[in-house]
């Protein structure tokens, strides 16, 4: 049975924590399109940890996807490697990032990512499906089979999953938004108590429907 710690008030479940603390790692957000890996990407940043972005990317990592969807693995591992020599911690979120998390090809975690901590967040199905503006009531029942699809696949990957990881809940976390940021520093080892408030303040403005949820992937 691996090692695991329960938060069961606080909805989160953390896995495979390392015994030794080592300062170089890198996050790995994961979750669905518009189901909180946004607000995770937010809360991060809050805290102290370097997540590459543009301000019309919702901090999702513009240079890494591009490379990743262009299969420009050369290029994936100049970006890392830079990272890696600029910052001790840093994140990376991407919608398809379970994509490239096997050990085959293209392997880009086990491959290139240094020290990789997963946070994998989940939100209500049917909440996440209602946020991806369809044109049509029935269309909701299309969108959730694509979020389910996509969790199915995330869970297949996160099952086998030897890595150090942290499981949370996205209405856990607006619910108990001090719990949550207390959780994900306690995982990373941030150390960051001054900065709780500041990350505490990204999820209570993430709320159902907002421009900043609904625009989130």
């Amino acid at each position: 049975m691996r090692g695991r710690k329960w938060f069961s008030r606080q909805g989160v479940l953390v896995l495979n924590r390392t015994r030794t603390a080592q300062p170089e790692k890198t996050v790995v957000i994961l979750g669905s399109a518009h189901g909180g890996a946004a607000m995770v990407g937010r809360v991060l940043m809050a805290l102290g940890v370097h997540i590459d972005r543009r301000p019309e990317s919702a901090h999702a990592d513009a240079k890494l996807n591009r490379a990743l969807g262009l299969g420009d693995f050369e290029r994936v591992r100049e970006i890392v490697a830079a990272r890696d020599a600029a910052h001790r911690l840093w994140g990376w979120r991407y919608f398809s990032a379970v994509e490239y998390a096997g050990s085959g090809c293209p392997g880009v975690w086990t491959k290139h990512l240094r020290n990789p901590h997963v946070v994998a967040i989940f939100a209500d199905p049917f909440v996440t499906a209602s946020r991806q503006n369809v044109a049509m009531p029935s269309d909701i029942f299309p969108a959730m089979e694509d979020v389910v699809h996509h969790l199915h696949t995330q869970l297949t990957y996160l099952g086998r999953h030897n890595g150090p990881l942290l499981m949370c809940s996205h209405e856990k976390a607006k619910a108990a938004p001090e719990s949550f940021v207390r959780a994900l520093d306690a995982f990373l080892g941030l150390d960051a108590a001054a900065s709780w408030p500041a990350a505490v303040s990204q999820i209570d403005r993430s709320t159902a429907g907002t421009p900043a949820e609904s625009s989130s992937a």
